[in-house]
């Protein structure tokens, strides 16, 4: 998929790769259920994501 290419490509490192299938999870997640613990959960993990989506957005920019 995306990451795999991304991660291949030199634009994720493994850890980014490993929390960008986490957000995807967490995607899928609270878009077929709810549940206020989880939601809590993942809402924690939000600026986490939010850094990562910075620096691979950074890494597309230079690369283009």
């Amino acid at each position: 998929g995306v990451v795999r290419a991304c991660r291949q490509a030199g634009l994720l490192s493994e850890d980014g790769a490993v929390l960008a299938l986490r957000m995807i999870d967490d995607r899928n997640l609270t878009a077929h259920t709810y549940n206020e613990s989880l939601a809590q959960a993942i809402f924690g993990r939000l600026p986490e994501y939010a850094r990562l989506m910075h620096v691979w957005l950074d890494a597309m920019d230079a690369g283009a």
